[in-house]
């Protein structure tokens, strides 16, 4: 049964105009390298995922990749190559994508979005702090089923509408989680998504 070993590095992705590219975090392993033993693909990406687990209990909040690797000659499981490519087996699962610098939106110059996360990363918009789990629950947390990024995502919308509104009123008075994950899914800027509710500034 093949054997590999998993190391987790601090790095982030950072998107380019033509394309994307891993940059370091820092040159310190988070934690002690794992070997793993799995003979498929799905028992590969299991294991990696349980490592990138335990990493994010030691190091919460950090951003790092996976590297996984077997001793020369080894034979790999089916489909073991094309699972790397298509990021299959959780390698990059707790790395940020960070758009470096994200066109303002619309003609106000608001900021762009910074990071969209992802299930296990922070939404961000741009030079605003990235939102995390709270540490007490909070009207979004149920709604975001357990995604970080949409999480997130909700949490700017509703901001948005709070400000507009000047805290009268909260986003989920204005549609459904489900509709707006189709948002958040599509990359809509949050802010975007309250400009369609056609919110008029209430005077305090």
């Amino acid at each position: 049964m093949p054997r590999f070993t998993l190391t987790a590095l601090p790095v982030y992705r950072l998107v380019l105009p033509h394309g994307s590219i891993l940059k370091s975090a820092g040159d310190t392993e988070l934690d002690r390298p794992t070997t793993i033993v799995a003979d498929d693909v799905a028992e590969v990406a299991r294991k990696v995922q349980e490592y990138g687990e335990t990493i994010t209990r030691h190091a919460p909040r950090r951003s790092f990749g996976i590297v996984i690797g077997c001793e020369r000659g080894v034979r790999k499981p089916t489909g073991f190559e094309t699972a790397r490519r298509h990021h299959q087996l959780n390698l990059e699962r707790w790395t940020h994508v960070i758009h470096p610098a994200p066109a303002p939106r619309g003609h106000d110059g608001e900021p762009g979005v910074r990071m969209w996360g992802s299930g296990e990363t922070p939404f961000q918009i741009d030079g605003q702090a990235p939102f995390w789990w709270p540490a007490q629950s909070d009207e979004f947390v149920t709604p975001a089923q357990g995604h970080l990024g949409f999480y997130g995502w909700l949490r700017a919308a509703n901001a948005a509408v709070q400000r507009k509104t000047h805290g009268t009123r909260m986003l989920l008075n204005f549609a459904h989680a489900g509709t707006l994950r189709v948002g958040y899914d599509g990359h809509e800027h949050p802010y975007d998504v309250v400009e369609a509710f056609q919110l008029h500034t209430e005077t305090a």
